[in-house]
């Protein structure tokens, strides 16, 4: 039987006990709240008359979705994206049953809630299949068209039924919200950000406060689609891409609005991070030359310079004014590059539902994540012990830091040297590998029910370089 043998030097290895402890155990949610409150309704209604909310207001007026004349494309019971099957319909249908709903809250003619309501429910009870390549993005980019309406509808629509509770709680939990993946690991940048306004929305309108604090966790902690997927200066891995930047930050702006709206403040979190995100981003459309990107990227891609031409466009999307409102108008913190772009751009009819001249509500910032470094155990808090039949007897020394290891195995089922501690509860690992002293040796990460050599076993195993 051939053997591994090894040699290799760790440095300070962390565990993390307790690690997903991240936010408040009882969550109240507020309907309608997905983002739009009654305030900010009354706030719109009141508004309409008046510049810059009034372009708004017309352009969404005018809208072929937002007419009692529409014809539904759909429902059908399938739908994919990669191959597009349906999908179209689908699109189309969620853009009108979301300005439908808005044109019942502006005119107030009863016709436009029945409308919006019958379409949303006839998709919600024959939709059964929402599949394709990649079918989270759509459904990610459209969740702020049909989450909202629904939770307007349900909330304040005096037409809505149980039966319309029942079956679009049924469509969005057990055909829509698989799509999000929370509480697994999200697909990188635009991707991930895209599962999130899956995940936020739809478990704030279940009032499913289990998912909706997973879904928090994971914009809090997701290095991959989460706010983590960020730097300090606002660049989000999408930034060295294409215009998948914008897609990024605008999905990210409306978790963290939506958040806020159900109490939880996100925009503080990483330093008032989404400040940085939505001013970079702005800075870079109007002063380019005076910024300089910094190499960053996702898991799929590394970045070394911007990824869109200045001056791109994004006046038709909600951000700018999420942004505006979060820190100027509800915290004080001024916005000048999302203020001067907001005053070379027009309204459309779907950004002015974010216009805000006020907004009194309040929302309260998580306890700190507790970060490994901040617990950290060093490696002579350990032991060390051969399972099975290495074929050479494992030693371990420590100095100055660093654990070094000289063994052997070649199974990490049955045939390994395992330096470990034994746990009960959430754990995480934090391991440095500064080299492995042959080429073809293996190190990596285990975590045992048991020492036996026939015990359960998940692992991942580290490159010779480490």
């Amino acid at each position: 039987m051939k053997k591994n043998y090894t040699s290799f030097l760790l440095g300070t290895l962390f565990l993390i006990f307790g690690f997903l402890q991240s936010i408040q155990a009882a969550q109240t949610f507020v309907h309608p709240g997905i983002p739009f409150t009654a305030y900010d309704l009354a706030q719109l209604k009141a508004n309409i008359t008046k510049q810059p909310w009034l372009t708004g207001y017309n352009a969404l007026a005018s809208d072929s979705h937002s007419q009692l004349t529409y014809s539904m494309y759909g429902p059908y019971a399938t739908v994919t994206r990669a191959p597009d099957l349906n999908n179209g319909a689908w699109k189309n249908d969620m853009i009108a049953i979301h300005n439908l709903t808005f044109m019942w809250v502006f005119t107030g003619n009863d016709a436009y809630a029945a409308k919006a309501t019958q379409m949303l429910d006839s998709w919600a009870v024959t939709n059964t299949t929402w599949g394709g390549g990649e079918n989270m993005l759509d459904i990610g980019d459209y969740s702020s068209y049909f989450v909202p309406a629904a939770d307007i509808l349900k909330s304040t629509y005096s037409g809505w039924t149980a039966a319309n509770t029942t079956h679009v709680n049924n469509y969005f939990a057990n055909v829509l919200y698989p799509t999000s993946w929370v509480p697994n690991p999200l697909r990188d940048n635009n991707k991930g950000a895209l599962q999130l306004k899956i995940a936020i929305s739809i478990a704030a309108f279940l009032d499913d406060a289990t998912k909706f604090n997973q879904a928090i966790e994971c914009y809090r902690m997701d290095a991959g689609g989460g706010l983590r997927c960020s730097l300090p200066n606002g660049e989000v891995g999408d930034a060295g891409r294409d215009a998948h930047w914008d897609v990024q930050i605008q999905a990210l702006g409306w978790c963290a609005e939506v958040a806020w709206k159900q109490g939880v403040d996100m925009f503080t979190e990483l330093g008032n991070r989404m400040l940085a995100v939505g001013e970079l981003y702005n800075h870079y459309s109007l002063h380019p030359t005076d910024l300089t990107f910094v190499p960053f990227g996702g898991y799929a891609a590394y970045w070394n310079n911007w990824g869109i031409s200045p001056g791109s466009d994004n006046n038709g999307s909600p951000l700018n004014n999420i942004i505006h409102a979060a820190y100027s108008i509800r915290k004080g913190i001024s916005t000048p590059y999302t203020d001067e772009r907001l005053a070379t751009s027009n309204p459309s009819g779907l950004s002015f539902l974010y216009l805000k001249a006020s907004d009194p509500s309040t929302a309260t910032a998580p306890a700190p994540i507790v970060y490994p470094g901040d617990i950290a155990q060093p490696v002579t808090y350990f032991s060390n012990i051969d399972i099975g039949n290495t074929g050479l007897t494992g030693n371990t020394s420590y100095n100055s830091g660093i654990w070094t290891a000289q063994a052997a195995g070649n199974s990490p089922a049955n045939a390994v040297n395992y330096t470990f501690k034994p746990i009960k509860g959430d754990v995480g690992m934090i391991v440095r590998v500064e080299g492995n002293s042959i080429n073809s040796a293996t190190s990596g990460l285990m975590i045992r029910e048991s020492l036996l050599s026939t015990s359960n076993y998940v692992s991942v195993n580290l490159n010779s370089s480490g």
